[in-house]
């Protein structure tokens, strides 16, 4: 090989060489920008989709909460329907069971502690009622005096219950508060729950006038002017020609 074909072939190789060196110092520029874009771009991108990630779980978690609220509500509702069949049926000890059932669950609906103090009320009427039979023993009768009082103690918790829950607005629960007030001959009590109830809904003195509950008002001569002038005045606003409870006798002598 001669001069000049070494110096040739030398020629070729610095060439090459600096074609290579050019290609691998480009590889490392984008290299260098790989490793930027990543630092710069990539990493606050992850940090997005880890934190869309986290929102959602969050939602999802959520969803499975109201989820599994509609599923109780609906299993409660059928605690609901039973004891108002139940009630219907005149079976208070099964409708209270199913009424205190959904309102373990659900202690903050009104509606449901106003039907579980009704129920209580018509348990202690009927036990009064039993109370009443002939040929009972004394040891039979105080048991049934016991769970009157005890039921009556639960009616009016529930019934007052249900007015705070809808900060009065419960006519209903009012209305069988004053009932039951006046089973229990407290009858201050109940003219004061009663004018309360017909000023705030005065329709219900529609249903009033027609309920011989409250007729031993007007049997109690110390109460019976006292229990007819809110409803006589309810029944005016309401343009009722009459009101049958109070047209009642009123009694001579207390009660």
């Amino acid at each position: 090989m001669n001069d000049d074909r070494i110096l040739s072939t030398l020629g070729d190789l610095q060439r090459s060489s600096r074609a290579s060196l050019s290609m691998v110092l480009l590889g490392a520029a984008c290299l260098a920008g790989a490793l930027y874009y990543s630092a710069t771009r990539l990493a606050p991108l992850e940090q997005r989709v880890r934190a869309l990630d986290a929102a959602l779980s969050s939602k999802q978690a959520q969803l499975d909460q109201v989820e599994a609220q509609v599923v109780r509500t609906v299993e409660a509702f059928g605690q609901i329907q039973a004891g108002t069949q139940s009630l219907l049926n005149r079976q208070y000890p099964d409708a209270i069971q199913s009424y205190q059932a959904y309102v373990d669950r659900f202690p903050d609906n009104a509606d449901a502690q106003a039907m579980l103090g009704y129920a209580q009320l018509r348990l202690a009427k009927s036990l009064r009622q039993s109370g009443k039979a002939p040929k009972l023993s004394a040891d039979r009768r105080r048991e049934l005096e016991t769970a009157e009082s005890q039921a009556l103690a639960l009616s009016e918790r529930h019934l007052r219950e249900s007015i705070r829950l809808r900060q009065g607005g419960q006519p209903w629960a009012a209305y069988n508060l004053v009932v039951m007030l006046e089973h229990v001959k407290r009858r201050d009590e109940a003219i004061q729950v009663l004018t309360d109830m017909l000023q705030a809904e005065p329709g219900m003195v529609r249903w009033l006038c027609e309920d011989g509950q409250f007729r031993p008002f007007m049997l109690d001569a110390g109460f019976a002017s006292r229990f007819a002038a809110p409803v006589d005045a309810a029944a005016a606003r309401q343009s009722l020609a009459s009101c049958w409870v109070t047209q009642a006798p009123r009694g001579q002598t207390g009660n």
